[in-house]
């Protein structure tokens, strides 16, 4: 039963992790449309969000390693850094969505 959760969590991540990597990919093609301060300000928020990502994909890989007994624990900071990068995602692109069309 506890493999089963854990197999669906990894799953899940993992592809909640791929969709919001191509969200951050499609903001930075914005980027390249966005001219003066409005580009330097995305830029920096891209940078930000590359790191929340980079933090995630770090979390993530911690709970696909923990041991059965520190597995829990772990997983609720993957979750919570999943769910940081997913809202600065949401963030930037409410911001944004006017040029991203």
């Amino acid at each position: 039963m506890k493999h089963r959760s854990r197999d669906r969590f990894e799953s899940a991540s993992s592809l909640e992790m791929k969709a919001l990597t191509e969200r951050l990919d499609n903001l930075r093609a914005v980027a390249e449309r966005v001219q003066g301060d409005q580009k330097f300000l995305l830029e920096r928020s891209l940078d930000e969000l590359r790191g929340l990502r980079n933090r995630c994909q770090a979390r993530l890989e911690d709970a696909r390693r923990a041991s059965e007994d520190a597995w829990f624990l772990v997983k609720v900071h993957a979750e919570a850094a999943l769910a940081q990068f997913r809202a600065g995602i949401e963030t930037i692109e409410n911001q944004y969505r006017p040029m991203a069309a």
